[in-house]
């Protein structure tokens, strides 16, 4: 497919008022969003479910009012993203001549639309963050911009809306149902751990860094339901490459609370943030530390913060795409009753 070149004129208040515009140069090009199909098909979002909110309502903690507004420029970009996607793939099916509507779509014209629609879709991804940070007060800028360069925005291929918000975090890495990946990594005391040493009783898994806000953020809570489960759970932390490294993407907040970690060169680097994390945070849980190459880590999905509720019998019952008190909690009543 011959590539078409497109001008893009945008501003926030066109995104999130009438839609995003296109000036057309070139063959074959993309038509204005909405043109060729006024009526976008409705989309439906679950607030409690969908993974992005709940980042954002874990790292920023709105209003209920910031919320209401957040979630509705969140409807809208998904509608927008639809559109533009439902729009290049009409003008990729026209350039061989038929009329739309003559020939099926196939994985061919899917990449081709991508790859005409990526440059829209991400000025409306920005124009979504920076909407959004316009709704936050000032005290909690530094912990949306930690947030917001951590969320995925893409449109998620092969789901449409069934796939949406699901309740298991969704991604790659285990879901629940599947045997948790078997692994054997070192602790912060010298010990070596498997995940069959752990048999017998439930395990949390976290992963997490000490440049990541979103898990400093999450430690008092998660330690509240380690004190309330006790011994009836294995707490294991997994440490991972460093979220927000100082020689990388430097989160607002971090600067603030002066956390400046590198990213880590070796093991024994990311061994020693291991212990001055533990050390700093007063973590309760078992901290164990994944190799350089993030083998466990991506393993498990790569995400800086998830979570797994993991049986006695091995097998993932709760995944968190940022790990969360609460659905903790809920999978562990639902093993163990309430204690």
């Amino acid at each position: 497919m011959p590539r078409t070149r497109f001008i893009v004129t945008i501003s926030l208040a066109t995104i999130f008022a009438g839609g995003p515009a296109l000036a057309q140069s070139g063959d074959g090009g993309m038509p204005p969003p909405g043109e060729r199909h006024r009526r976008s098909r409705e989309v439906r979002i679950d607030p409690q479910h969908d993974e992005t909110l709940q980042a954002i309502r874990a790292a920023v903690e709105p209003t209920e009012q910031q919320e209401a507004l957040i979630l509705s420029q969140y409807t809208k970009l998904r509608k927008d993203q639809r559109t533009v996607m439902r729009d290049a793939l009409g003008a990729v099916r026209g350039e061989d001549g038929r009329p739309d509507g003559q020939r099926a779509f196939n994985r061919q014209d899917m990449r081709n639309a991508r790859e005409l629609a990526a440059e829209m879709i991400d000025a409306l991804n920005a124009g979504f963050l920076e909407s959004c940070r316009g709704l936050l007060r000032l005290d909690q800028y530094e912990a949306w911009d930690a947030c917001a360069s951590q969320l995925d925005l893409r449109m998620k291929r092969g789901r449409g809306r069934r796939g949406a918000g699901r309740a298991d975090g969704g991604g790659s890495g285990p879901k629940p149902g599947d045997a948790a990946p078997a692994f054997e990594l070192t602790g912060v005391t010298g010990e070596t751990v498997t995940l069959a040493s752990l048999r017998g009783k439930p395990v949390v898994i976290e992963f997490g860094s000490y440049t990541c806000p979103v898990f400093r953020r999450q430690v008092q809570p998660l330690q509240t339901l380690q004190t309330r489960f006790g011994d009836s759970v294995h707490w294991v932390l997994v440490y991972t490459k460093e979220a927000h490294p100082v020689d990388g993407h430097v989160a607002g907040i971090n600067r603030r609370e002066g956390i400046e970690v590198p990213q880590h060169v070796s093991f024994e680097k990311r061994l020693e943030c291991a212990k001055i994390c533990r050390r700093k945070m007063n973590l309760k849980a078992m901290v164990l530390v994944d190799g350089i190459d993030n083998k466990i880590t991506e393993a498990y999905g790569g995400h800086p913060n998830r979570g797994f509720v993991i049986d006695a019998d091995g097998m993932v019952v709760s995944r968190q795409n940022w790990i969360d008190a609460d659905k903790t909690r809920e999978a562990l009543e639902g093993l163990l009753g309430s204690l």
